[in-house]
């Protein structure tokens, strides 16, 4: 049996997007309280932390805009997070080329205006493209919230080690593999070099 001790913060409908297999593809820039560096992807396997700070609809394409209330409202008592889901990266690809990102559209949850403000938000143009494996936790696990969890920060150390027991891949091989295929496609990504 498996543990991890990291997470990665993500909008609450997001993790819920990628639990119903409806996306595999993050666009990440990083928060006010990233390093000077801005984010970087510094582990390849974590829980996904869903966060309510920040997501609105105004950003969320498709879908996932109208879900926004029910997500919402779903949303646990303030002292506490559950972790339901756990990713692994298969591909992390940062591009600075606002064209082969906005290739992307549909592929991930944000508007194309939200993609836009992220690529030129900070002093270096670009996103982080995260093609993650999602699996459904067996057993969701209920954490304390706690102040060193809070702020704009993508990655949060947990307290304690949790075990991770994935059930099963949200989309099975199949499946991921075209939207792989898609993927590195769109972003003209040669799947054997890289």
């Amino acid at each position: 049996m498996s543990t991890c001790q990291v997470a990665l913060k993500e909008w609450a409908v997001v993790v819920d997007a990628l639990l119903r297999g409806e996306h595999a593809l993050l666009l990440r820039k990083g928060g006010i309280m990233e390093r000077r560096d801005g984010f970087q992807v510094e582990h390849k396997s974590f829980f996904l932390f869903p966060t309510y700070l920040h997501q609105t609809g105004a950003n969320l394409a498709g879908a996932l805009r109208g879900r926004l209330p029910k997500v919402e409202a779903m949303r646990p008592m303030t002292n506490v997070v559950f972790l339901t889901a756990f990713a692994r990266v298969e591909l992390a690809q940062w591009t600075d080329d606002l064209s082969l990102l906005q290739r992307l559209d549909g592929l991930h949850a944000l508007t194309a205006s939200a993609v836009e403000e992220r690529f030129r938000y900070g002093d270096r143009p670009g996103l982080w493209a995260l093609l993650l494996r999602v699996y459904r936790l067996r057993t969701p696990c209920e954490i304390p919230d706690r102040p060193e969890y809070a702020g704009c920060r993508s990655w949060v150390p947990l307290a304690e080690p949790l075990r991770c027991e994935p059930s099963e891949a949200v989309l099975d091989d199949a499946a991921f593999l075209a939207r792989s295929r898609q993927v590195h496609e769109q972003l003209r990504i040669d799947r054997q070099g890289g």
